[in-house]
């Protein structure tokens, strides 16, 4: 989900309020979109893959779909552990010229999966959830500071979080209280962490 909504902001419109490169993702420059692409694309989707296929391959979970409550906390704690290795990443990299809502962003994603750690050991959260909710907490974070944005992207989020979460309940995979739990999680971390860091 963190790659879906770098995407979102890269590569559709948006006016900053304050006009520096770094207060607007879409206005960076193209070789630099793609090192960010490339950056989260390791951090959040290949690593983690990856690691959860080891995983897998070792009998350490018994399916890819992390079914088992019990299973879940080493690919939640190894998907916080990557987290905290971008943002430490990024802010080792930080001169001033790395916009802050991808470090907050990379820091509020640990600390979600932090929470989901903490959470799933009483009950089995929605991660699918908390991944859309967590895209639309960034997206509204997000265009806090843009005076113009395309209104339409909220509506796809939003419409893409009820999609994804609806097909949980129907396949029976969550209960709507661990759904509505992961979707509140990711959304409010995400927004309350890119603002706050916003304010330090």
């Amino acid at each position: 989900m963190p790659l879906y909504g770098l995407l979102l902001t890269l590569y559709i419109p948006s006016v900053p309020e304050n006009f520096y490169a770094r207060y607007s993702l879409f206005y960076l420059n193209p070789e630099i979109k793609t090192s960010f692409l490339s950056l989260f694309t390791i951090f959040t989707i290949l690593a983690p893959g990856l690691s959860l296929l080891m995983l897998r391959l070792n009998k350490t979970v018994s399916s890819l779909g992390l079914e088992d409550k019990e299973e879940r906390k080493y690919p939640i704690a190894i998907t916080a552990f990557y987290f905290f290795l971008m943002y430490g990443f990024l802010m080792y990299q930080q001169q001033g010229n790395i916009p802050e809502v991808l470090i907050a962003t990379s820091l509020g994603g640990f600390l979600s999966a932090v929470m989901c750690l903490i959470i799933t050991r009483w009950t089995k959260i929605s991660l699918h959830a908390m991944g859309v909710g967590s895209l639309l907490g960034f997206i509204i974070a997000y265009f806090q500071s843009q005076s113009y944005f395309e209104m339409n992207i909220v509506y796809f989020v939003i419409l893409m979080g009820i999609i994804t979460t609806t097909s949980r309940l129907i396949l029976n995979k969550h209960t709507l209280k661990q759904i509505g739990l992961g979707y509140g999680l990711g959304f409010f971390v995400q927004l309350l962490t890119i603002f706050l860091y916003s304010q330090v």
